[in-house]
């Protein structure tokens, strides 16, 4: 059931009134509801009790930018609270199938949006990964942007002292493994020449919806960095088609040596599920290491 404090903000904040209420997935983090408004709207709402301080206006902000870019489609921000209760409420998209044509599509899109450079790395301001903090401090430069404020912040988190115990998974044989992969990663962030692009920052396969009008990107972590890293997170989980890497690879064709730098960006990730999840991703985090030892 939709909390009444919603419903009430909704209506005295926005003036819009909630017929019915019914529950949708809608990730592992927030509540997810389909509602249907007066005037004949339908609408997504996700909600939040315990949502970081502007979890959800963080999201506004990459729904914007990715929207700004002009060539990728979001669904539409009708409205969203940054306080008790957190919550957004999103255009409704009716589901559609990821067929050949709207993977080709996306994949297309998303190279005409890594194509447009932007003027450094990191972003206007901080946002989340998942549930995780996501620092994007500006760098001028790639790898200082990557090494510290991905792996190096995921890093603090592993070591992170929480109610008198350590985390754990970051033991002192990931420690030795990430010692030693270190400089060879430096290395090979320090061979390249790499323009800002602006990227979703979480695109796994979740986060693409196959709507019936056409393929819309949602939940984005968005900031400024080396485009490889977004293909290397569609590959991390799956869900991708072929027809998405040929349209891709049609308007923006990747590196010959970005298969080998796949394995880095996702480093970011397996980190971060490490410390959301716990040990679950510490064997996948030292396969990765190893393969830069």
């Amino acid at each position: 059931m939709l909390p009444l404090e919603i419903e009430n903000h909704l209506l005295q904040n926005f003036s819009l009134r909630i017929l019915s209420a019914d529950g949708v997935s809608g990730g592992d983090i927030s509540q997810a509801y389909r509602l249907s408004l007066k005037g004949g709207r339908t609408a997504f709402l996700k909600a939040n009790s315990s949502a970081k301080p502007a979890f959800f206006e963080s999201e506004v902000e990459g729904l914007t930018a990715l929207r700004d870019s002009g060539v990728i489609s979001v669904p539409g921000v009708f409205a969203w609270n940054a306080t008790v209760p957190q919550y957004l409420l999103l255009e409704w998209i009716e589901p559609g199938e990821p067929s050949a044509k709207a993977q080709r599509t996306l994949g297309r899109s998303l190279a005409e949006m890594h194509q447009i450079e932007q003027p450094y790395f990191g972003f206007s301001h901080d946002n989340y990964i998942g549930a995780t903090p996501q620092v994007n401090s500006r760098e001028e430069g790639w790898p200082a942007f990557f090494l510290k404020h991905r792996l190096g912040y995921q890093v603090e988190l592993g070591y992170q002292v929480e109610l008198g115990t350590r985390r754990g998974w970051f033991s002192s044989e990931i420690d030795e493994l990430y010692t030693q992969a270190y400089p060879s990663m430096k290395c090979e962030l320090e061979s390249l020449e790499v323009a800002p692009s602006l990227l979703h920052g979480d695109l796994w396969g979740g986060n693409a919806y196959w709507g019936k009008s056409g393929p819309y990107l949602i939940d984005p972590a968005v900031y400024w960095g080396h485009r490889e890293a977004d293909i290397a997170m569609t590959e991390l989980f799956g869900g991708f088609a072929p027809e998405f890497y040929k349209g891709y690879n049609e308007v923006y064709p990747l590196d010959k040596d970005y298969p080998r730098r796949a394995t880095l960006y996702n480093l970011y990730h397996i980190f971060n599920h490490c410390n959301l999840f716990g040990s679950t991703y510490v064997q996948r985090a030292r396969e990765l290491l190893k393969q830069w030892c």
